[in-house]
């Protein structure tokens, strides 16, 4: 069961991107992505479990390279967890680009809820090898 005694959902089809199973979106053209309050996601404390956050900070840093036309994979991802997420709100991760170079690229990446700003991170980018 999930915390607070509800009963889990099945476990999506084979393909099912996990940001979709949660209820999650990606808007404002790849830069920002949006995690919607769901207790799949909670940690043992009843907040937005650290593993996701950094998932979606990264989900929002590679959107926004690739808007960007930068073909990039993830080389390093440093955060910084400030408070704990709640669960009863949306969290918003949106990602800026700080530079887009040939070979490598960086971006800062805000998670806030409730108007906080819970997480930071900065995420650098290698150029994808063919």
């Amino acid at each position: 069961a999930a915390p607070g005694g509800a009963a889990l959902p099945e476990f999506p089809q084979p393909g099912v991107a996990p940001l979709d199973w949660i209820g999650g979106r990606v808007e404002d053209a790849g830069t920002r992505v949006v995690v919607p309050a769901n207790p799949l996601i909670a940690n043992k404390l009843g907040f937005v479990h650290g593993g996701v956050q950094a998932c979606a900070t990264d989900l929002a840093a590679s959107a926004a390279l690739t808007g960007r036309g930068a073909d990039m994979d993830t080389a390093s991802v440093r955060i910084n967890y400030f408070r704990p997420v709640p669960l009863d709100c949306d969290t918003t991760f949106t990602a800026d680009v700080i530079r887009a170079g040939r070979a490598v690229a960086t971006t800062r990446v805000a998670g806030t809820s409730g108007g906080r700003v819970c997480v930071e991170a900065t995420v650098t980018g290698r150029r994808r090898l063919p």
